[in-house]
């Protein structure tokens, strides 16, 4: 490969890159399994020719909405050439690479795909589409003052609504959230662990991936070493358009990279919430998701430090 050529204006950093401080509200919703199948086919499937087959794992994705106080790169010389903050949000899918035993297919690993990532940083919002994958957007948000209740969230992004040949791009509503009835005593236990993120997500996905997507003990190994390990996989289409055609494609890997989690916290936020979403064409929550306004009982807050670790390209190999 050849050297990237520094030049112009800072307008990326190279991973790993170090994450501190990330306080994250997390709001589990339901979704159209047959929207999401669609999805990852489109964006894996379709691309690789079938080399790449990804699934959803269940009917249930999460939106995120936080912030990271601090992000360093650590690669030289970056590492000494400051740090910026960053707010986001974002829609996790848990899916898994399938093989397809008889008629059915069965995941062999848990990946994250996210196809939605807004953020209010241009040099994080460059950086990850970039190098990584990620398909980030600006976004403004509305988040809870440190150490405040968690009593209302709210997004705004840069679109349209219709896509109307006459409809101005401006900044628009997209999700608004805010706290309904205490639903259960559970706010006041700690959590340390993935183990513990993953054991409040239990009682969504169970029984919902049966139907589809088998697991099997290659999947449960995969999941107890990562998990263990503090490991999260994170799955990517990284693409570019390109000059002479903008409708195809001069780039387009499918490529994965890890989240090395150092610490994690948290705990369950004992409120139903109610996730109201806007119908925008430009972010099209519902089209490709199936996920409409709902209220859900299964909300959290994480604390934690991590570092986004150098990826691999997984298609083409």
């Amino acid at each position: 490969m050849a050297e990237y050529v520094e030049y112009g204006s800072l307008a990326s950093v190279p991973g790993p890159l170090h994450c501190q401080g990330v306080t994250q509200w997390c709001f589990p919703l339901k979704a159209d399994p047959e929207r999401l199948t669609d999805l990852c086919s489109r964006v894996f499937a379709g691309p690789s020719a079938s080399a790449e087959e990804i699934r959803p794992l269940g009917s249930h994705v999460t939106l995120t909405l936080g912030r990271i106080e601090r992000i360093v790169s650590e690669q030289e010389p970056f590492t000494s050439m400051g740090w910026a903050a960053e707010s986001q949000a974002a829609v996790w899918i848990p899916v898994g690479r399938v093989h397809i035993d008889g008629e059915r297919p069965i995941a062999q690993d848990l990946l994250m795909f996210t196809p939605f990532m807004w953020v209010d940083n241009p040099i994080s919002l460059v950086s990850g589409r970039e190098m990584y994958g990620f398909p980030k957007a600006m976004g403004w948000f509305d988040l809870p003052a440190p150490g405040a209740e968690a009593e209302a969230l709210g997004l705004d992004v840069f679109g349209m609504q219709k896509y109307d040949s006459d409809e101005e791009a401006r900044r628009q509503p997209l999700v608004r959230i805010t706290r309904g009835p205490r639903e259960h005593e559970l706010a006041d236990v700690a959590w340390s662990t993935l183990l513990h993120v993953g054991r409040h997500l239990r009682e969504l996905a169970e029984g919902e991936h049966r139907a589809s997507v088998g697991l099997g003990w290659e999947f449960a190994e995969h999941v107890v070493e990562n998990l263990r390990a503090g490991n999260v996989k994170q799955l990517f289409l990284r693409q570019a358009r390109a000059i002479e055609d903008g409708a195809l494609a001069t780039l387009q890997q499918v490529t994965e990279a890890s989240y090395h989690m150092i610490k994690v916290g948290g705990a369950p936020l004992g409120h139903e919430y109610h996730v109201e979403l806007s119908a925008l064409a430009s972010h099209p929550l519902v089209a490709e998701l199936g996920v409409t306004s709902q209220s859900t009982a299964f909300a959290f807050r994480t604390e934690s430090e991590f570092v986004l670790e150098r990826g691999s390209v997984i298609w083409p190999r």
